[in-house]
């Protein structure tokens, strides 16, 4: 219980380009499934019982931002991106010191969420033709083209 209230409050507030969306994910379906064991080990005690189903409530709330996670935090969302996201939702947030989750949630980011993968999925192909290019580019480098005189 403590451990996901500690790593809650770090990804809600830490910077976004730190998050890890999948060990996020990861984390919250692994602490959902042991809290919903524990509410049936606990058949029979109220207290506990109800501080399991709490943090259990706790994590159900969490993962409703788990889409705005995996769609947020991942190498290609580059701040351009960001840049096209706020230029949709017509908002002007202050980038300086970094974006956290929480103010994407404080935006209302979650009723925005076909916007934001939408904008992911751009970013996504555009990483993958940046990596394929940079793999041509290595694989070209070493090579030399001799140029002859076609006719004298």
């Amino acid at each position: 219980a403590i451990e996901f209230k500690h790593s809650s409050e770090d990804w809600l507030n830490g910077p976004l380009s730190k998050l890890n969306a999948v060990e996020i994910d990861q984390v919250v379906e692994e602490q959902f499934k042991e809290c919903y064991k524990t509410i049936k080990q606990f058949e029979g005690q109220e207290n506990p019982r109800l501080v399991a189903q709490a943090l259990r409530d706790d994590i159900a709330q969490f993962r409703q931002n788990l889409p705005v996670i995996r769609a947020l935090c991942q190498e290609a969302f580059q701040p351009m991106h960001f840049a096209m996201l706020f230029d949709e939702l017509d908002r002007d947030p202050d980038m300086e010191e970094g974006l956290t989750l929480q103010q994407m949630l404080d935006i209302n980011i979650v009723e925005h969420i076909e916007v934001v993968e939408r904008i992911s999925a751009e970013a996504l192909k555009q990483h993958g033709l940046k990596v394929a290019l940079g793999g041509m580019k290595r694989d070209w480098k070493p090579i030399e083209l001799e140029v002859v005189a076609y006719k004298e």
